[in-house]
């Protein structure tokens, strides 16, 4: 074809003849690929595939290495245009883009929704926070009112830990001194053994650490129902720990008495008896009526002992019924204000999911506003198939594996060049 008959062909494409039934697009691109088959031999032929492009390229050079990228660089501008000129292809990446950002946009929506939840919670709790410190300045500002139930417990509590704690006194101080300084010649019974009148004179009698030893110990067991009443108060697994130390601590020392107890009644008995009985042991105190009778009277007593002076300290604690509204108000308060922060917190978080997602909708309308959109996946699939081309010549010359190797490594290059990896 002739340079006059290829700017014939262009007239009739721009003036919309008809040049055989081919419409205005495909005359031009009619006329684009005779003008480029003319004048540029190189260039891929119409209805040539890359891969016969490329095996004919390589036949050419006689599978020049220098060559190679010179005619990548052909075949990437090449895809380049096919894909500028397919506008199908241009209207589906841009439809994919625009899919994408309105599901980015729905995905924002939904963030938001849950920003204005959470927002709307935080305006709720400083709502609720306000109300609470408007109640508690009215309590502060009114009179002490006192909690009548409260005041209920803690009379009926006094009435019965008085007597208690009287009775926990007299037991420890009689039980101690028969336990390890009275002389059980006189004793008749358990009674007499457990308790005894004369306890306190008689230890002083004794000596002044007698005297003093009789005094302390039931000091010490009620010290022990004392720090057990606080342990009580504690947060935590760990409090069930240090209180059970404290109960078995005072059940050792119940035991031990009770022992001692058990042990002289048993002693003097075998006194008097003509016939010769086994010594006194762990396994006899455990079927001994003695034994227990003492744990009972003992251990037991301090274990309602302590139950009543832990509701003794509680009601006297709720006693001022504004106090207890006060101390409600004040942990309220602060669960509010947790609330608030945990809230503030996701809020912030979603706020950064929101900004990723803007930034993101922002990177996907920049690529939608531009021109010409490019499938870079086609770009690697037919670059590919031009060098399997270019490689199957290659072979068919004859070339060795070293120069394969290369052309190899010349293709990855150019490819990591154009960025289409």
């Amino acid at each position: 074809m002739s340079i006059k008959d290829l700017f014939t062909l262009k007239k009739r494409a721009t003036t919309g003849g008809s040049t055989q039934g081919v419409s205005m697009d495909n005359q031009e691109s009619a006329f684009t690929r005779v003008n480029i088959d003319s004048l540029n031999p190189d260039a891929r032929r119409e209805r040539e595939t890359y891969n016969q492009w490329g095996a004919r390229m390589c036949g050419k050079v006689g599978a020049s290495a220098v060559a190679l990228p010179a005619y990548l660089q052909s075949v990437y501008y090449d895809i380049k245009r096919m894909q500028a000129e397919d506008h199908a292809l241009q209207d589906q990446l841009k439809q994919k883009i625009q899919n994408e950002i309105e599901d980015n946009r729905a995905r924002q929506e939904g963030v938001e929704s849950k920003m204005q939840k959470k927002t709307k919670e935080i305006e709720d709790c400083n709502a609720k926070i306000g109300e609470l410190k408007k109640e508690k300045q009215k309590i502060e500002e009114g009179k002490e009112e006192v909690n009548k139930d409260e005041k209920m417990k803690l009379t009926i509590g006094l009435v019965i830990l008085i007597p208690l704690t009287l009775y926990l006194f007299i037991f420890y101080s009689s039980a101690f001194y028969s336990a390890f300084f009275k002389d059980f010649n006189s004793v008749t019974g358990l009674a007499s053994a457990m308790f005894d009148s004369n306890a306190i004179p008689n230890a002083f009698r004794d000596g002044a650490m007698e005297a003093m030893f009789i005094l302390f110990a039931p000091i010490i067991f009620m010290g022990l129902g004392f720090i057990l009443h606080f342990f009580g108060k504690l947060k935590g697994w760990t409090k069930y720990l240090k209180m059970g130390a404290i109960l078995l601590v005072t059940l050792t020392f119940d035991i031990i008495i009770a022992y001692q107890i058990g042990k002289h009644i048993y002693d003097n008995w075998v006194l008097s008896q003509l016939a010769e009985y086994p010594e006194f042991n762990m396994s006899k105190a455990l079927v001994d009526i003695n034994f227990w009778a003492v744990i009972f009277c003992g251990f037991i007593s301090y274990i309602i002992w302590g139950l009543v002076f832990n509701l003794v300290m509680s009601a006297y604690s709720n006693l001022d019924l504004s106090k207890t509204k006060i101390e409600n108000i004040d942990n309220e308060l602060k669960e509010t204000k947790d609330t608030i922060g945990s809230t503030e917190s996701e809020v912030s978080k979603l706020a950064a999911v929101l900004s990723e997602l803007k930034a993101e909708e922002k990177k996907l309308q920049n690529q939608i506003n531009v021109s010409v959109m490019y499938n870079t996946a086609q770009f690697k699939d037919e670059m590919n198939k031009f060098f399997t081309g270019w490689l199957q010549t290659m072979a068919a010359l004859g070339k060795s594996q070293e120069a394969q190797g290369w052309a190899t490594k010349t293709f990855n290059d150019t490819i990591v060049e154009l960025k289409i990896d």
